[in-house]
Formats: structure tokens, C-alpha cells, sequence
């Protein structure tokens, strides 16, 4: 048997409904194999444990912070006034 797994593989139609977005974002995700999928002919197939993996991965809740005004990268300096006389 060619497919061991007994899972449904869904469409790109199907996961751009699923995640809510644009189908032809999740067609460029699967052509640069940012998401994981098997193109049969000219149709895309995603396999839900590698959609849910997908997204788990992409989780930003508990991810340290970007750098911003707190960090050292951005922190303010104040330089010493500078007088014409």
C-alpha cells in the first residue's frame, strides 16, 4: 500500500478556510515548503497533523519579546547639551 497513514489530506482550499486567509498564501507557503505538502498534478494536498504542527509551531503567545524600547538594543541615551558660545 502507497499511503501507510489513514489520514484525509486536505485541500489548499481547505486549509485557507481552516486558518482563514487567502488560498494564494497558502499555495506560496506550500511551493517554498514553509508548510509541508504533496502536489499531486496540479492539485495540493496538506496532511492535518502537518497543518496542526504548522500552526503550533507559529504560536507567538510566551515568545520572548521583539527587541523594542525595554531592550538594550533600543535604549535611549541622553548626550550632553551642547552650547553655541
Amino acid at each position: 500500500m502507497l499511503v501507510k497513514d489513514r489520514q484525509e489530506y486536505l485541500t489548499s482550499e481547505e486549509v485557507a478556510q481552516k486558518l482563514r486567509i487567502e488560498h494564494e498564501t497558502v499555495t506560496r507557503w506550500l511551493r517554498t515548503c514553509t508548510l509541508p505538502g504533496y502536489k499531486f498534478g496540479k492539485q495540493w494536498r496538506v496532511r492535518p497533523d502537518d497543518l496542526e504542527k504548522f500552526v503550533r509551531e507559529r504560536r507567538n503567545v510566551g515568545s520572548p519579546p521583539d527587541a523594542g524600547p525595554d531592550t538594550e538594543e533600543f535604549r535611549i541615551m541622553r548626550l550632553p547639551s551642547y552650547r553655541e558660545e
